[in-house]
């Protein structure tokens, strides 16, 4: 879903940058502009792909599915929100008025409280670390030192 709506979000944000002159030149044109843009692009393909990484984690009934899924419910959060604050400061004054803008930034803080907020997500991805270290610590065989 993150995903999703990120892309929504770099459609318009590049309308408004190819079509928004600045010093007559396109926003598009600016550095600091192409770096927002290329962090919202790359913020929708990692969600996409630990999407993908997590149902094919659960669709095979792997062992660490779970902290796989809750690592990028804690991405999609994080990702979501900062592409939806690069969405208002790449469309300056437009995007702190009462529009759909502002709005998909509201969204975006109550999809990431709505979804399990990110500390929530990291006490969980810390429980799922501790479970499996104590797995692994008690399934370890114990080597011991010949004694001399």
């Amino acid at each position: 879903m993150a995903s999703g709506l990120i892309e929504n979000m770099l459609e318009k944000s590049m309308q408004r940058v190819e079509s928004r002159k600045a010093f007559r030149r396109p926003l598009a044109d600016y550095q600091y502009v192409q770096g927002r843009m290329s962090d919202m692009k790359i913020a929708s393909v990692v969600c996409r792909l630990m999407t993908y990484a997590g149902l094919e984690k659960l669709a095979a009934n792997t062992e660490d599915a779970s902290i796989v899924c809750s690592v990028g419910k804690f991405l999609a959060g994080e990702k979501l929100l900062e592409a939806a604050e690069h969405l208002v400061q790449l469309h300056g004054h437009l995007g702190f008025m009462n529009n759909h803008l502002s709005r998909q930034l509201r969204d975006a803080v109550g999809m990431r409280i709505a979804g399990g907020t990110s500390d929530i997500q990291r006490i969980n991805i810390f429980n799922q670390m501790r479970h499996q270290h104590h797995l692994n610590a008690n399934a370890a065989p114990v080597h011991m030192a010949a004694a001399e």
